[in-house]
């Protein structure tokens, strides 16, 4: 909480662009563990955080197989419990983490579908949504529903 007051949340987001890898890694590591620590969350950074705009850019970091294990986390810590994050990580992360759960190495496979279990947990907008794009993932786009 007090890195947070300190004012570390927006430029740990501007990291998340960083050219090196292991940058936008451990600021990504940061910002979940910001949300996230001794089995409670802290709703008040996972505000904060998706307001600085972290979201866009961890659901880009899932494409960086140096990187996606750590977004992944930080995506499933900041999906927890939290309506809006939920819906925003929907639209710009659900595709991404789907992949990595069908595809990923282990570590990204568990961390996405981590993500995904935060994204359902008593959201059934984000529960359709998941059922959606994992049915086309797993019987491609162009088959109709019967």
């Amino acid at each position: 909480v007090a890195v947070a007051h300190a004012g570390a949340i927006h430029p740990l987001v501007q990291l998340l662009r960083d050219e090196a890898p292991s940058v936008r890694e451990e600021a990504a590591a940061a910002l979940g563990n910001l949300v996230f620590f001794n089995d409670e969350t802290n709703s008040g950074n996972q505000a904060a955080i998706a307001k600085a705009g972290a979201v866009p850019f961890l659901a880009e970091l899932l494409k960086d197989p140096k990187a996606q294990v750590t977004a992944a986390g930080a995506l499933r810590n900041l999906a927890a419990q939290n309506v809006a994050n939920q819906d925003s990580i929907c639209r710009e992360a659900l595709e991404s983490l789907v992949h990595l759960v069908a595809e990923g190495n282990p570590k990204a496979q568990m961390e996405a579908a981590g993500a995904i279990h935060n994204l359902a947990a008593g959201n059934s907008k984000s529960q359709q949504l998941i059922v959606e794009v994992a049915a086309r993932k797993t019987f491609g786009q162009n088959q109709s529903s019967e």
